[in-house]
């Protein structure tokens, strides 16, 4: 029978408690083996990558320096090329607010890759495109010259290297600023208008919201992709900004189980309950409170919103057809709770698309019943448009004193007292003067 060992305290450890700690040391011991031989592996790795790097770095500067000396002339980069790149993509000193657009671009390029368009993805309209390369670009059918279309665009490879996802910080200076005022006009018109836009109507809108920024002026094709990409960025906006807050007026959560969620799921689809205001009842349709408050919090949650800028869009009294779009932008959030777990599903255009029309039917079957239909659907309107004009960032716009025009007698009483008052400066000015001069005679 073998001996017992003994421990470092001193006690008798019996041979099964011996061997089990022996089995233990050897196991760690592997394992401190195995790590070693991993990460000695993984440096080999890493060591070899870096290698190959550096081949391809050498192999690349040996092919631009041999493309180099096979040119015998200078290019002249401002002729081959294009003009240089506009200020705001190479000066370090530039506004902070051009780095702010170009996260706020990044962003909605996310929210347009959410989203699977059935249509094609960039209208254009059906005329010949001027030649850019041409000195004074005119627009084709319009009786202005663009002053907008003589900025070229900037060279790629400084904002956006993406040949086939324009977007406004690849112009400069006031077009850029144009583009981007036109592309948020363009997100209000579609919202209250068009929510699902064909190609040709979608340039229509664009056509609009461009002239209506730039005092008249007409959108070139490259400018128009810029501007109706605002489409699908409004409705991606719309889905996230409900996402956020459907959970608490329906009650889904990640605590309970995903039956409980599933189950509310059903209910809130079946016969539509989710628009009702009551919608165990199904009592109140297109009353709900979510639909109120995506509209508050999309649109007029504070001074940076489109709906502040262009409240004469929306108000006084909200479009069906921005109705029923909330309404099927809540139902895409819904879907995301169909499986009982929370999961993200891609905006896709056809399917939506049926359910908006069904709302919108549902909406002008009501305001088609008579004046008392009517009547309803005008209160609604008006209380969406109500309600957000009662947040404290939107107090100005109830508050703001309708635009007038000066009469003769306010014009000539506001330049006589401008000459009268002159005329007194120039008087006092005089006297200044003649003092002056006093003391320099005394001194």
């Amino acid at each position: 029978m073998p001996a017992d060992k003994t421990s470092k305290s001193g006690r008798c450890l019996k041979p099964s408690s011996w061997k089990r700690g022996q089995a233990l040391f050897y196991s760690d011991e592997k394992e401190e083996e195995q790590r070693l031989a991993k990460k000695k592996k993984m440096d080999a790795l890493a060591a070899r990558v870096e290698a190959e790097q550096e081949d391809k770095d050498d192999r690349a500067t040996r092919l631009l320096r041999e493309k180099s000396s096979s040119v015998s002339t200078p290019i002249n980069t401002d002729e081959e090329i294009g003009p240089r790149a506009p200020t705001h993509c190479v000066n370090n000193d530039e506004d902070p607010e051009d780095d702010e657009d170009e996260e706020q671009e990044d962003e909605e390029q996310e929210d347009e890759d959410e989203e699977e368009e059935d249509e094609d993805e960039t209208p254009t309209r059906h005329r010949q495109v001027p030649n850019s390369d041409a000195e004074g670009d005119v627009f084709s059918s319009s009786k202005h010259q663009n002053p907008l279309a003589l900025d070229r665009r900037a060279p790629r490879n400084t904002v956006n290297s993406h040949p086939n996802r324009p977007k406004a910080s690849d112009y400069a200076g006031q077009v850029r600023l144009s583009l981007i005022a036109a592309n948020h006009r363009f997100r209000c018109l579609v919202a209250t208008q068009d929510p699902f836009p064909k190609p040709d109507d979608a340039i229509g809108l664009g056509d609009i919201a461009f002239e209506d920024v730039t005092g008249g002026l007409e959108a070139m094709d490259a400018q128009l992709k810029v501007i109706t990409k605002g489409t699908c960025q409004m409705r991606s906006k719309l889905k996230r900004t409900i996402r956020l807050i459907l959970p608490a007026h329906f009650s889904f959560t990640e605590t309970k189980s995903p039956l409980y969620n599933r189950k509310l799921y059903k209910s809130l689809i079946e016969g539509d309950a989710y628009i009702h205001e009551i919608p165990e009842e199904k009592a109140g349709k297109f009353l709900h409170t979510l639909g109120f408050e995506a509209f508050k919090s999309m649109w007029f949650e504070n001074g940076e919103d489109d709906g502040m800028h262009y409240a004469d869009i929306f108000g006084p009294c909200l479009s069906p057809k921005c109705i029923a779009l909330i309404y099927t932008m809540i139902r895409t959030a819904l879907d995301e709770w169909a499986t009982g777990i929370r999961v993200g599903v891609k905006f896709v255009t056809g399917p939506y698309r049926t359910i908006y029309k069904k709302l919108l039917k549902e909406i002008r079957d009501i305001e088609t019943s008579g004046p008392d239909g009517k009547a309803i659907i005008q209160a609604i309107g008006e209380e969406f448009w109500t309600n957000a004009s009662s947040l404290p960032s939107a107090k100005y716009i109830r508050n703001r004193a309708p635009e007038t025009s000066l009469s003769e007698a306010e014009i000539s009483g506001a330049i006589q007292y401008a000459q009268a008052r002159a005329a007194r400066l120039k008087a006092q000015q005089a006297e200044n003067d003649d003092a002056d001069a006093e003391n320099a005679d005394y001194n």
